[in-house]
């Protein structure tokens, strides 16, 4: 204890020690009157010769100016503010065992973590818990007391309310920031219960089915009470949950249309009841709302024949997809392809050139070999998925090859919103370079049963429906014998049309400019936290075929062989995402306490980490993606594999940017610097605002060439071409800056 010492910091413009602050005084008093060591004032001036050691505690009136940063960088004595002292020593309570500078104990013994927030407020949350005492963890842990979170939707949020941590708004941690800067108080006081994460917090919910005009007013008032917004329009943007009652609800247009999105979940009117019981939002899951098929008719064909919607975009003319086992009476269809053949089929080295074409999807594999999946998997480690190894309710797209699998089934059964597809989805999904639409890919339940529906076919009829050639008409009348025709009725196209819109037939895009362009924009999706329900890969007696062994069929798996790397500032799906890929290609994963050199730092793009460690070299995740697609690890490390220090200034803001003629990981890396300036990159290319297509008017063309019809048509539309230094300025200044100084050819576009 004698070696301990408690500095008080006089700033410049006090004379002596009576004229600092009463708080200052306070604290000063109670450490003289309680602490039998060395306590004492030292001016601002005199303080940068004083030599400090671990042991002294440096108390400032404020947390500001050149002593107190240098001190904090220096780490070499702890930082605590006259709040802090003054509150420990009166409530007997032991200063916070922390590294970081404690102002006040406002959140003395609490652990806090965060969800659904952006990242710049996970920071803001991080620096105010740390001032206030407390400690803050990016990962749910178990001994975390508090969860700040922005909605009720995360599976972080779930895990924290099962586990009894205390679930708060952002706004609690600015509420109590405030409070306490002149009263000793604590985050848990009751003052501050106005802040607790209601169960339906931010989140909109519509209804379908609710005919009583009384329950339906209950269930509204139950959603506004508890932080949610109730809304008789259903919105397939912004929705979170639909609340199903009856065979009316499951029969209704809205319904139809909220099972097509992923984000939308379809519960029951007891999900309702049971959260608010509970006090906070419970897993739909455990209230689905099962999917239902329209019922036969007298006309229809089979009962074994799945009929598919034509749900599409809002111009799509109605058509009946047929089970590819079965050809339509009236158009006869190629035969059911052998899924075996298409994997086999599977050109690696088109699929790495097709990019990142399922960006924002998260895919699961079932129903195929051992060598088919693992083949199927190099593949979709180089399409920019997100990629399982086990079933989670958050995968978006289940690719499944023998549609009577067990697994498929299951999966099938839990009436989860992911998608079922064929092969064939991702066949034709490398070719056009972005996910297709699932519709014509779907699988459905009548597939999986195979001969387990109580259809009376006869043999010869289930034969022909594992058969590899096209059914004739006449076979089909012959095989039914008196059973008559039996075809599921098509769900509307009007369903989506109200929903999605009506095409805007004056749109004046570069689609309508160049007669036709492929205009089809990659569909994002919100990529899934790990897995949490296990399944075992799929290995089946009837996928036996050995792949093709030829050399353009080989990935290099040991890209990263014998390379370090550490991983930095990355939140927790993220890191696992990152850890999984450097060690699927033989890439050793080293801890932050390592006592080596690493080869590699990989940091997010837009890194906010200081990276303390001594390494080789220091890139970004797309170094990691662009290393996988090439099949190599990279010598030459281009800019954009360089983490990037973005301004918070929002330069871009308001304006519509298209990236032309640059590609693979530059082209990522451009579109996402855009939105971190605040700007909105958009892949088409357009005159007019489109609200159908969500489409507005692009401001600006960024392009590496001066040729091209996006080119030409800038030119007509008066909008500048640039190249891609205009956006390195606009990061580097933090300001829009003029287009004049980066227009690429004959470009005339106007600042």
């Amino acid at each position: 204890m004698e070696n301990i010492r408690i500095i008080f910091v006089l700033a410049a413009k006090y004379s002596d020690e009576y004229e600092a602050a009463e708080i200052m005084l306070q604290a000063f008093e109670a450490c003289k009157q309680n602490v039998s060591t060395n306590v004492s004032w030292v001016k601002e001036l005199e303080f940068e010769s004083l030599e400090l050691n671990k042991t002294d505690f440096v108390v400032f009136e404020k947390f500001e100016g050149n002593n107190f940063e240098n001190l904090k960088t220096s780490k070499c004595a702890r930082i605590l503010g006259p709040w802090a002292v003054s509150v420990c020593l009166m409530d007997g309570k032991s200063v916070p065992n922390f590294p970081w500078p404690i102002y006040n104990v406002a959140m003395y013994n609490c652990i806090v973590t965060s969800s659904y927030l952006h990242k710049n407020v996970k920071m803001e949350i991080k620096s105010k818990v740390e001032l206030m005492g407390g400690c803050y963890v990016d990962t749910l842990v178990s001994k975390n007391t508090h969860l700040v979170t922005g909605s009720a939707i995360s599976e972080k949020y779930l895990a924290a309310a099962e586990a009894g941590v205390k679930l708060m708004c952002p706004s609690w941690i600015d509420d109590v920031w405030n409070v306490s800067q002149n009263v000793n108080i604590h985050g848990d006081d009751e003052q501050f219960l106005k802040h607790k994460c209601l169960c339906f917090q931010n989140l909109t919910v519509c209804s379908t089915g609710l005919s009583n005009v009384a329950e339906r007013q209950k269930i509204e008032k139950l959603v506004a009470e508890n932080g949610g917004t109730f809304t008789g329009k259903l919105n397939l943007a912004n929705t979170n949950v639909l609340v199903c009652c009856g065979k009316v609800g499951l029969n209704s247009d809205k319904y139809k249309a909220a099972r097509q999105k992923p984000n939308i979940k379809c519960v029951t009117v007891d999900w309702i009841i049971d959260s608010v019981s509970k006090g906070y939002a419970l897993p739909h899951d455990d209230y689905q709302v099962q999917r239902i098929t329209s019922t036969p008719t007298k006309e229809a064909v089979n009962p074994e024949f799945s009929i598919l919607s034509a749900i599409g975009g809002p111009n799509i003319s109605q058509r009946t997809w047929v089970e590819d086992t079965i050809a339509s009476p009236f158009s006869p269809r190629k035969a059911k392809d052998n899924y075996g053949d298409l994997v086999e089929n599977l050109d690696i080295k088109k699929a790495k050139k097709a990019g990142q074409y399922l960006d924002g999807c998260s895919v699961y594999v079932t129903g195929f070999g051992a060598e088919h999946t693992e083949k199927l998997n190099k593949i979709l480690n180089l399409s920019g998925a997100t990629r399982y190894d086990n079933f989670s309710d958050r995968v978006t797209h289940v690719i499944v090859g023998d549609h009577t699998f067990h697994e498929a089934k299951l999966i099938q059964s839990k009436g989860t919103s992911s998608l079922l597809v064929s092969i064939r989805w991702l066949i034709d999904s490398i070719d056009q370079e972005h996910p297709v639409n699932e519709d014509k890919y779907l699988i459905s339940a009548s597939q999986m049963e195979g001969s387990q529906l109580g259809s009376p076919l006869s043999k010869k009829g289930l034969n022909l429906l594992r058969s590899n050639r096209t059914v004739t008409e006449k076979e089909i009348e012959v095989n039914l014998g008196d059973s008559g025709n039996v075809e599921e009725k098509m769900e509307e196209d009007c369903i989506v049309q109200h929903y999605l819109g009506q095409a805007n037939t004056e749109e004046d895009t570069l689609a309508r400019l160049l007669d036709g362009a492929n205009t089809n924009l990659s569909k994002g999706v919100q990529e899934p936290p790990p897995s949490t329900l296990q399944f075992r890969p799929a290995d089946t007696s009837t996928q036996q075929s050995t792949m093709s062994g030829t050399q353009d069929d080989t990935v290099n798996d040991k890209i990263f062989e014998n390379k370090k790397f550490v991983l930095l500032g990355f939140e927790e799906e993220e890191y696992q995402e990152l850890k999984e890929r450097i060690q699927g290609f033989c890439g050793e994963l080293v801890p932050k306490s390592f006592k080596g050199i690493p080869d590699y730092a990989v940091v997010p793009i837009f890194n906010k980490t200081e990276v303390r460690h001594t390494v080789t070299e220091i890139v970004n995740d797309l170094f990691i993606s662009e290393c996988m697609r090439e099949e190599e690890l990279l010598t030459d490390i281009a800019y954009y594999h360089r983490p990037f220090d973005v301004p918070d200034t929002n330069p871009l803001e308001n304006c519509v940017i298209t990236i032309s003629s640059y590609g693979g990981t530059e082209r990522v890396f451009l579109k996402n610097l855009i939105e971190a300036l605040g700007g909105l990159s958009q892949e088409q290319f357009a005159r007019v605002r489109n609200v159908a297509k969500k489409v507005v008017a692009s401001t600006h063309l960024v392009s590496s060439e001066a040729t091209g019809k996006k080119y030409e048509a800038s030119l007509k539309w008066g909008l500048p071409v640039v190249s891609k230094d205009w956006l390195l300025k606009c990061a580097e200044t933090g300001k829009k800056a003029y287009e004049g100084d980066f227009l690429i050819g004959d470009s005339k576009g106007e600042k």
